[in-house]
């Protein structure tokens, strides 16, 4: 293990300041052993009070790394919403390109992602490429299984045009 995670250990949460400061500071050699460590151990940093002050560009690094160790892509997924939600809904929808929806269960998929991405507060433009992402990566299927959500948000009943299909769906000429 590098010494850099020993430091870290006692509080996980030491760890995210530590991987910000090197990438502030530009010491490389340093943010690249914290990265390194960060891969081994996302779980326990992930689930840390200073999780949410993590920089983009380093959580965009660790999402991205075949080497990140996570249970399953769920967990990787369900990280990277509750650090949107905790900015507040103003950054980091891009970074949904970096999960890989391929590994995650279509039914999992269609019921945990609007919930977790578009809980109240998040800002108009995060909750925009949010929808976006949801309907490029949602099964046409499985958008009509989120169990829980408003019809209005899964149907759009206000194009009189088109009339009450799944937003995602053509309509039927």
């Amino acid at each position: 293990e590098p010494a850099i995670w020993k430091i870290a250990q006692s509080d996980p949460s030491h760890f995210v300041d530590i991987m910000n400061a090197s990438h502030s500071l530009c010491l490389s050699t340093l943010r690249d052993l914290a990265l390194d460590a960060a891969l081994d151990h996302f779980d326990e940093i992930s689930y840390s009070e200073t999780f949410e002050h993590l920089q983009e560009p380093l959580l965009a690094s660790l999402l991205s790394s075949d080497r990140l160790a996570v249970d399953n892509e769920e967990r990787a997924f369900e990280a990277l919403a509750m650090w949107i939600h905790a900015g507040r809904g103003s950054r980091g929808v891009g970074l949904l390109r970096h999960i890989r929806t391929e590994n995650i269960d279509p039914a999992y998929l269609a019921a945990a992602a609007p919930p977790l991405l578009l809980r109240e507060g998040v800002g108009e433009e995060c909750a925009r490429q949010a929808r976006a992402w949801l309907q490029s990566h949602l099964p046409c299927a499985a958008a009509l299984t989120m169990v829980g959500q408003p019809r209005k948000e899964i149907f759009n009943f206000d194009d009189q045009e088109r009339g009450p299909f799944p937003a995602h769906l053509p309509a039927e000429a």
